[in-house]
């Protein structure tokens, strides 16, 4: 994409760098060097506007360098080092794709294990980062639901496969919240409650927000 063009008529392109746009007044898209993608050789800049360079702030607190972070080749063997000292049973933080919720909680179900040709066969080969192929190291986990507060989390039923290049905290620091029991209730619920350390949710969201270069 070279740019687009709003319905009021500002004009934002794409300068290739992250977290910034080119921005102008007007959309000038007729004169010999905007029709050429030569914007800073716009002939009608005194009408349109001059190009200026703008930072990006998402509306919805989203990360701004989620891609580069995902694409490190430092960072992915950071998760795959991670993920060899994980025991079931531990809450492990870990990077999603999802933007509505780039980072994520989940009970781990049983260590690190490597992908094979039967795994593929009895369960999905999809996770949160994308697909998982024969040979990769995986973890199978249960994902958790943030509750109001922020620092509540409850198991869910959801299922899934989780790369070991994308964890990015291990053994979170919690408290399991007792839930009592009634007589009266003829079924029990499956269902965890954790209070979650705050600092290690902090950690969790450094590290999959958090620009390289910083």
């Amino acid at each position: 994409m070279k740019g687009s063009v709003t319905m009021k008529s500002h004009f934002f392109g794409n300068n290739k760098q992250t977290g910034w746009i080119d921005v102008r007044e007007i959309a000038c898209l007729n004169c010999n060097g905007c029709r050429q993608y030569r914007y800073r050789q716009c002939e009608n800049a005194a009408f349109c506007g001059h190009v200026r360079a703008t930072g990006v702030v998402k509306k919805r607190g989203g990360r701004e360098h989620a891609a580069e972070t995902r694409l490190s080749h430092r960072v992915q063997q950071d998760g795959l080092r991670r993920a060899k000292r994980v025991q079931a049973g531990m809450l492990i933080g870990s990077e999603c794709t999802n933007e509505a919720e780039p980072c994520i909680v989940s009970v781990a179900l049983d260590n690190e294990r490597v992908w094979t040709d039967r795994d593929a066969s009895i369960r999905a080969d999809s996770c949160w980062m994308g697909r998982i192929t024969v040979g990769m190291p995986f973890i199978r986990a249960r994902k958790c639901q943030k509750g109001t507060d922020g620092l509540m989390y409850s198991t869910t039923e959801c299922e899934f496969n989780m790369g070991s290049e994308d964890v990015r905290v291990v053994d979170m620091e919690h408290e399991e919240v007792k839930v009592r029991r009634s007589s009266r209730n003829a079924v029990a619920s499956n269902v965890k409650t954790f209070t979650m350390s705050k600092k290690a949710l902090d950690k969790l969201k450094e590290r999959c927000w958090q620009p390289l270069d910083s």
